[in-house]
């Protein structure tokens, strides 16, 4: 995720009754407590600082102004924001305020800005801390905060615990549809297994690529299970198949899998490979990225078909050991 240094903050206030003095002391004091944030600095741009400051100058309004500085006469507060937005050191603020048909303030902001934000821990912390003092404000209507980096932190924040979920329900689907074509229960266990090692060794090349685990690399890692699937399913189901012969022991048909479906695998492998090369020369990030990601998954992936598949077939016991079945053969 990049980060600027610094970056606008726009803090929101959508139906909020700025002609309550309660309101209007609340906001003020949250500007406050914004500053005093050490991601937050100046300058503040206030509509709301400068119309109380305005309005208790005014000839006009001054005495709708009250002694702590906050406007209470509710009725007069439509004339004096159109008169305060007629000024033309206060113009800019036409583009803060949303008034309604009555000439109250629907909607506006303040501005202002994140500073140090140098790190993924920096901007999610001042995000946290930003939306901590938005949540303490008791005011009627919804208040929100937005940066330019806030999308990225949000995602970061549910990155991980959304990733599990949907590899856990890949894995899920893989194990029904395994279950459905092998016809036994253990060997589409080692297959889903088979694919959660994998995703982890490929987790690990994430560091060794210079990655890190964001959208695009969460993506793959999904992706990832379908494509090690392609892998390993082939050779378990031939070897499930000629298991129904009694004469081969299992050395001899993980051998004979491993034979025939073997090279197949290998070829799928490479020519998949060949199809993802380009990407390795592109100019934009995220291709790399994808080219780093597809070639972990195709190598390992392919040595867990080729290689750590036969081991764990020969480890597996078989439902029914070999010498009883040569006595069931005799028999």
């Amino acid at each position: 995720m990049f980060v600027e240094n610094k970056a606008t903050l726009f803090v929101v206030f959508d139906e909020v009754d700025f002609t309550e003095v309660e309101s209007q002391s609340a906001v003020i004091d949250l500007q406050n407590q914004l500053l005093e944030e050490k991601s937050v600095a100046g300058p503040l741009s206030s509509w709301l600082s400068d119309f109380l400051i305005w309005a208790e100058a005014s000839d006009l309004y001054g005495s709708s102004v009250d002694a702590n500085g906050y406007f209470f006469i509710a009725e007069n507060m439509p004339n004096a924001i159109s008169d305060f937005l007629d000024e033309p050191a206060f113009q800019r603020y036409n583009t803060s305020i949303i008034l309604n048909s009555n000439g109250f303030v629907s909607k506006s902001e303040i501005v202002l800005n994140h500073v140090d934000i140098e790190g993924s821990k920096d901007s999610e912390r001042a995000m946290i801390d930003v939306r901590d003092l938005i949540e303490g404000v008791n005011v009627d209507g919804y208040i929100f905060a937005f940066s330019s980096f806030y999308p990225d932190v949000e995602s970061d924040l549910i990155l991980v615990e959304q990733l599990l979920y949907n590899f856990m329900y890949a894995l899920l689907v893989i194990f029904v549809f395994s279950v459905a074509v092998l016809g036994h229960i253990r060997y589409s266990l080692l297959v889903c297994l088979l694919i959660a090692m994998v995703d982890a060794e490929v987790m690990g090349f994430i560091h060794f690529w210079g990655l890190r685990l964001n959208t695009v690399t969460a993506v793959q890692l999904i992706m990832a299970a379908g494509i090690i699937t392609d892998m390993i399913v082939h050779i378990v189901h031939y070897f499930v198949a000629v298991q129904k012969d009694r004469r081969m022991g299992k050395v001899d048909r993980i051998v004979n899998a491993g034979s025939e479906i073997g090279p197949s695998v290998l070829f799928a492998s490479l020519t998949t490979f060949i199809g993802v090369l380009p990407l390795a020369i592109a100019q934009n990030a995220i291709f790399r990225t994808f080219f780093s990601m597809l070639l972990s998954i195709i190598v390992l992936g392919m040595l867990a078909g080729l290689i750590t598949l036969p081991l764990m077939l020969r480890i597996l016991p078989e439902r029914v050991p070999e010498d009883k079945q040569e006595n069931l053969e005799t028999q």
